[in-house]
């Protein structure tokens, strides 16, 4: 009997867990469109880069020069991508700042912020061949995420 209701627990427990998102798992897909109206796909070849973020915080806007930067220098590609600012604030950014390695996304459906869990700004994952392989949450400084992308090179 005991066993039975450990099992039922089990299967209970696991039915909750509806997490899909985890280390060393494919990443999920992006759906959401650039500035320009366009769709954009993760290319799954070498590293990706993606950071949610929006407009007036702080530590998302402190670390997108320096992450640029860094990612013209190694070939990287950066999917800014923001579920929380309306286009005409997302566009004014991204023409303000012109970063070369960074494509600014609008998740109007919350799609990808769904896909990706995210619950707070600024939250970033480095992807390798498709691959989740670090999530960073919160402000950690560019020097923190430049030696977590460095592991994956």
């Amino acid at each position: 009997m005991n066993k039975i209701i450990l099992f039922l627990f089990a299967l209970v427990f696991m039915a909750c867990d509806e997490s899909n998102l985890s280390i060393n798992s494919k990443a999920p897909d992006i759906f959401a469109k650039t500035t320009n109206n366009e769709n954009v796909k993760l290319l799954r070849n070498g590293i990706e880069i993606v950071e949610f973020w929006e407009n007036g915080c702080a530590a998302c806007l402190k670390v997108m020069a320096n992450l640029n930067d860094y990612a013209v220098k190694n070939n990287i590609k950066i999917y800014a991508i923001n579920s929380i600012d309306d286009l005409k604030v997302i566009k004014k950014h991204e023409d303000e700042h012109n970063y070369e390695s960074m494509i600014f996304l609008k998740d109007q459906q919350d799609i990808s912020w769904s896909r990706y869990e995210i619950f707070a700004v600024p939250t970033l994952f480095i992807i390798k061949d498709g691959i989740l392989v670090e999530k960073i949450l919160g402000d950690r400084g560019f020097n923190y995420i430049k030696e977590k992308i460095e592991r994956n090179l």
